[in-house]
């Protein structure tokens, strides 16, 4: 936790500071939500992401985490692996010397309004792992935001 991106990773966005951005252990795309979707009913147990987990069913996002995310004092954006590489120009796993691993949730530093902004590792794939539930993933968040 804690971990800066480094090297040409400065971020440029419409975001501000303390805004942050959840990423799935998942790719985007139908053929991927059609597998995700038969994963997570066929064999739950095995299902590799635990953030889609406790935040979607297999047939939507929960509405439970709707509300919670909604009530947030900061913005959201929520990502599949290979949009967040794309947004965030691959930096996060590439530039550090333990690469992340998903799901994550990073953070924009405070930097971000004069455009210095840097994207902080702040839940790692345990920490999230951890959550047995979805008021702990909650918990979790709202610790973020202190």
């Amino acid at each position: 936790m804690g971990n800066a991106l480094k090297g040409g990773d400065k971020i440029t966005s419409k975001y501000t500071a303390g805004h942050l951005v959840f990423v799935y252990n998942a790719d985007s795309g139908v053929l991927n939500l059609v597998k995700d979707i038969a994963h997570k009913l066929l064999s739950p147990a095995t299902y590799p992401c635990s953030l889609c987990d406790l935040t979607y069913s297999a047939f939507g996002e929960r509405k439970s985490w709707i509300r919670f995310r909604k009530s947030l004092p900061v913005s959201q954006q929520y990502l599949h692996i290979d949009e967040f590489v794309s947004q965030y120009n691959g930096s996060a796993g590439a530039a550090q010397s333990n690469p992340v691993q998903y799901p994550a949730i990073f953070r924009l530093s405070d930097k971000i309004e004069s455009g210095d902004g840097m994207l902080e590792l702040v839940a790692t794939k345990q920490q999230i792992d951890a959550c047995e539930s979805q008021n702990a993933l909650k918990s979790l968040v709202r610790s973020l935001l202190r």
